[in-house]
């Protein structure tokens, strides 16, 4: 956890808003943190171990190394939130949906 103390924000300015995703093993919240509309990945409880965990740890690492104005920007990582102690990934929220869509759309 030593890499992500760099990258912590604090738990009290996150608030999960609304549930926008949800597989066997991960949720994507829309959020507010510190007055910005965020998009927020977390793990479900049962995924927190084993090779789910690995994978979301690397997805973590990777996110860490990149910045471009052409990706979606990560601002960081919480955890201890009350009620849940789950590993929060911060992400920028793009408020007109997925750019695949879009993209398909013009």
């Amino acid at each position: 956890m030593d890499a992500f103390s760099l990258w912590k924000l604090e738990p009290h300015l996150l608030t999960l808003t609304t549930l926008l995703s949800e597989s066997d093993d991960k949720q994507v919240w829309r959020g507010v943190y510190d007055d910005e509309v965020v998009a927020v990945k977390k793990l479900q409880r049962h995924a927190t171990t084993g090779p789910t965990w690995a994978k979301f740890v690397n997805e973590i690492h990777l996110m860490m190394r990149l910045d471009s104005p052409n990706i979606i920007a990560m601002y960081g990582l919480v955890w201890s939130v009350p009620d849940d102690g789950n590993l929060h990934l911060v992400f920028e929220f793009m408020d007109r949906g997925i750019l695949l869509l879009i993209n398909h759309a013009i």
